[in-house]
This record gives C-alpha cells, structure tokens and sequence, in this order.
C-alpha cells in the first residue's frame, strides 16, 4: 500500500492551517494503529451447549476485520473449514482458530457437555396378560411403546403390560432427549392343563399342556412327583398337589391333583 501524506506544522507565530510544511527531508516516525483479525464466540445451531451421546452439534464462528479471505481450523483434530459439524463422546471443548490473508490469528471456544444415558434393566420377557418392570438410573424420563398392540408401557412407570405375543420396544427418554431402548418379547398363557388328576400312590397319571417346550413342578412332593419334561405324576401319599406348568416368561397354569391311598 502505498501512501502520499503531506504532514502540515503550525507554529506559534504562523496563522493556523499556514502553508508552511514538514519538507520531505524531516525524518518522521508515523505509527498506524489499526485492528487485526476478530472473530466471535462459538456459536451452535440452535444454541445447543449440551447432547447426547451420539448426537451431533453444528459449529461456527463470525470474523471480522483483518483481511479477507478467512480460514478456519477447529481442534481437537484440526479439522479446517467451518461450520464444523462435531459428534463428540464425552464433554470436549472446541476450539477454533481464525486466520486472514495476512497469516493474522484469532481464537475461540466452546464446550460442549455430553450426557450419557444407561441401559434400561428388568426381565425382557412378559406373559399375555402379565406385567413386567422396567426402569433406568438416568433419573427422570418418559416411557413409550413401539408397539402398543403388542406391549403397552406406563409413560412414568415403566411398568410393562403383555397384550399379545410378539415383540415391541420399549424406550425410556430423558429430558434432553437422549434414550436407551429394550426389546420385550411377549410370549402366550399356556393353555389349561389337561388329563386326569387323580392318583393312587404309587401309580401314575399324565397331564398334558397345548404350549410346548414348559416344564412341570410340583408344589408338595411329599404327595406327589412330577417328571419335569413329561407331566408324568407319581402318587407318594395321601392328599392333594399343586402341579404346575412353566413356560418361557415364568407363565403359569395350575391343576390340583389329588392322591388316593390304596385299599387296605
């Protein structure tokens, strides 16, 4: 840049503005005070400070003065260019450093909170009909059915409602939207348990169930066995038994059998 200046010089006994001068030959000192490059805050769209894990934020700068054009490298990572669209996995802070034509810098930060989320726990597996409680460590949140033809879930509760077998996905949300999912699987009533229920001791009789693959438990072995995978029933003494058919998801049905002694 080249410049033409004439410095002009009043003195005491010259009218103001006279056209006495500095001659070129009078060696000056002329200092320019100017502004180099400036840059804004950081900022995010939609003021966004603060995300999930696995959520991404956008990030830009504004400068101004120095001279144009601009370049931009955002650390950590040195990624040049802006905006920077970041997905940070725990709370990080963005620093962008602003450069004009003139190799003039500028700077600036932003940090960005990261708010992870924990795994829903609880049994994964209800029965039609029953109920099952889910619940996370997150503190408060929502709670929502992908499916509510299938499962149905309390919004405050947590509380799972089997409606008919199949699979839904149950998620919990917390306030800045951030979720963690669990797939409940809801699985069939066994049907009435069928065969006769009486028995002398030391004889057997069969029980049966529609549901396969259950297994059968008795209630008072001192009166009555059962073979786990048969539904098999062995009277031992006198009196009734609970005999009990399990399936997956601890769902249940129940025949009493009674015990007769034998004739003396």
């Amino acid at each position: 840049m080249n410049l033409n200046m004439r410095f002009y010089q009043n003195f005491a006994a010259t009218t103001p503005c006279a056209t006495t001068y500095v001659a070129a030959a009078t060696p000056l000192t002329v200092t320019v005070f100017g502004r180099t490059v400036e840059t804004s805050a950081v900022s995010s769209a939609g003021g966004v400070t603060a995300v999930c894990m696995g959520q991404s934020v956008s990030l830009s700068t504004t400068p101004s003065f120095g001279v144009p054009p601009y370049t931009y490298l955002w650390d950590p990572g040195s990624v040049p260019g802006s905006p920077l669209v970041a997905t940070p996995t725990s709370t990080t802070v963005y620093t962008v450093t602003v450069s004009d034509a003139c190799a003039n810098t500028a700077q600036a930060t932003q940090m960005i909170t990261v708010t992870p989320i924990t795994s829903n726990t609880g049994n994964a597996v209800v029965c039609v009909g029953g109920t099952t409680t889910l619940s996370n460590p997150s503190g408060a949140g929502t709670w929502s059915s992908s499916t509510g033809a299938v499962a149905v879930v309390g919004p405050a509760t947590g509380i799972v409602t089997g409606i008919s077998p199949g699979t839904a996905v149950i998620t919990f949300t917390n306030s800045l939207g951030c979720y963690a999912t669990t797939i409940v699987t809801v699985v069939p009533m066994p049907g009435s348990i069928t065969g006769t229920a009486t028995v002398c001791v030391g004889s057997t009789t069969t029980l049966s169930n529609p549901l396969a693959a259950g297994t059968w438990t008795s209630g008072s072995p001192a009166i009555a066995t059962v073979g786990a995978g048969t539904g098999v029933v062995t009277g031992v003494a006198a009196g009734t038994a609970t005999i009990t058919y399990t399936t997956t998801g601890g769902c249940t049905a129940t025949k009493v059998g009674t015990v007769y002694p034998n004739p003396v």
